[in-house]
């Protein structure tokens, strides 16, 4: 199992976060096993098999994979800024940042956010 970096402080900054996350999928292959750019065209659990069945449209083509557990993960790459209209949000007295634009925990922190 890979540990949390030795070096790390508690509050990652974007930069030692992705290094982590890139140590992480290298060690484990993931680059290898996970299908980007792709859509799941349909999933339906199997009552009788106790598996989940998916069909994926990916770049070469559609595959179709069975697992025990499914996750499904989106806008990993994306870069564009949605920040969705939250009743209240122009009331809310805290800070609003759209994770594009984090750095670090230390402004949140200087504004009483607590960790």
């Amino acid at each position: 199992m890979i540990g949390y970096p030795d070096e790390a402080s508690d509050l990652l900054n974007r930069d030692e976060l992705s290094s982590h996350m890139s140590q992480f999928a290298s060690e484990l292959d993931l680059n290898n096993r996970v299908m980007y750019q792709s859509t799941a065209t349909s999933t339906t659990y199997n009552e009788e098999r106790k598996i989940w069945e998916s069909r994926i449209a990916c770049s070469n083509g559609e595959r179709r994979v069975s697992a025990r557990y499914l996750v499904l993960a989106h806008g990993g790459g994306y870069s564009g800024r949605f920040i969705p209209n939250i009743p209240g949000a122009d009331t809310f007295k805290g800070s609003i940042q759209h994770s594009v634009d984090f750095r670090n925990a230390e402004n949140l922190v200087k504004d009483g956010a607590k960790v």
